[in-house]
């Protein structure tokens, strides 16, 4: 990280407590609050179990998991296409992740890619180019949606699905440790609910009806029943041959 003395929480915030991360309601735009809530469930256990060592956050942006993986980080080299006034602080190198990666083979230790790939027009060249950089054993962590509107439009180009994600890393050389969905039928729903409604009195409404919904477990039901046919996206970890 280029400045990490300037680096500041942009997604999540650990609760001083418990010492456990939460989403940051106050940084993420209400539109997301149900799916951010879902996604830090999802992917801080994963990043804090096999993000470690020389790490590449690739497509980092404004770097929202740093304070997940820094604890076991022994350097951490960020990437992203933009230098905006966002991402100046952080990124170490301006690069199109759609070109060959300006790094030697074997570079890293962990590489972290989360929501990136649907950004990305050659996906595929992209894993071969991440299992390029990548030690021998080293992991790969990299989340992205499935179900969910087009939100980086119109840079938004692959939605994949848990076999394109098998077949990205079959084509690859890496080889699936974890590949987990989250959110269901209900989950995608209420996503979309939170997309029309993300201000004002519909918005509270909304978040009133996500607790009484939550409370009485047919979230969970609905999620735990749908999750495999009708998920809102996937986390993906994966080990360098």
């Amino acid at each position: 990280m280029r400045h990490p003395d300037q680096w500041s929480p942009s997604r999540l915030v650990k609760d001083p407590r418990t010492g456990r991360f939460r989403a940051d309601r106050t940084r993420v735009w209400a539109g997301s609050h149900y799916i951010a809530d879902l996604q830090c469930v999802e992917y801080v256990p994963m990043i804090q179990t096999y993000i470690a060592g020389d790490v590449l956050d690739l497509g980092c942006g404004t770097a929202p998991y740093y304070e997940v993986y820094r604890p076991k980080a022994s350097s951490v080299t960020c990437v992203d296409r933009s230098a905006d006034e966002r991402v100046r602080a952080v990124v170490d190198v301006v690069a199109d992740i759609d070109r060959p990666l300006p790094f030697p083979d074997a570079s890293f230790d962990a590489v972290l890619l989360t929501d990136v790939i649907a950004h990305v027009r050659d996906p595929w060249a992209l894993m071969r180019e991440i299992s390029r950089v990548l030690r021998p054993g080293g992991h790969l962590v990299l989340t992205t949606p499935f179900i969910y509107w087009l939100c980086e439009y119109p840079n938004d180009f692959f939605h994949p699905s848990r076999f394109a994600l098998e077949e990205l890393c079959a084509r690859s050389g890496q080889q699936v440790q974890v590949l987990r969905s989250y959110g269901g039928q209900a989950d995608v729903l209420m996503d979309t609910l939170n997309k029309m409604f993300p201000s004002g009195l519909g918005h509270r409404l909304f978040m009133g009806l996500v607790r009484i919904l939550d409370f009485s477990g047919w979230l969970r039901r609905d999620r735990e029943r749908t999750r495999e046919t009708y998920s809102l996206g996937y986390v993906l970890v994966t080990r360098r041959a």
